[in-house]
């Protein structure tokens, strides 16, 4: 099988299936990378290191294989008292069903993760990490 007959057996065609995943940190701590992780492709150079407070910052898994890309970023904070919060973030364009952006938190009382998640190729996704508003007195 050649190549073109290969990229027309392909649903969508050939095209990019990379996901960039734009992570904005609006908490008060850094936020510490724990660890990066591809599934399906390869991470476009290492996701940052530190996250600091106010800071945005972009990460990128290229597609290297006919199912597209996904992969987990994980950061942490130590918020004192020996209590650390993680934000474990799963991302994937794929070649055949829609774009996934799947935070989770293991502090869900404490801090809040907004998402937006584009559709379509190459994939795109936004996840904002706030503090949650303290409950009334």
């Amino acid at each position: 099988m050649s190549d073109n007959s290969t990229q027309a057996a392909l649903p969508n065609g050939p095209g990019d299936f990379s996901f960039t995943l734009t992570f904005t940190n609006h908490l008060d701590k850094n936020l510490n990378l724990i660890s990066f992780e591809a599934t399906s492709g390869s991470w476009a150079g290492n996701p940052p290191r530190v996250i600091s407070p106010g800071q945005t910052v972009t990460m990128k898994i290229d597609d290297g294989t006919v199912v597209g890309s996904e992969g987990t970023v994980v950061y942490g904070a130590y918020l004192g008292h020996n209590v650390s919060v993680t934000i474990a973030t799963l991302m994937a364009c794929q070649v055949i069903g829609p774009n996934k952006l799947d935070p989770s938190v293991n502090l869900p009382q404490a801090v809040d993760v907004s998402t937006s998640l584009g559709t379509g190729h190459p994939g795109a996704g936004q996840v904002d990490v706030y503090w949650k508003p303290a409950p009334p007195a």
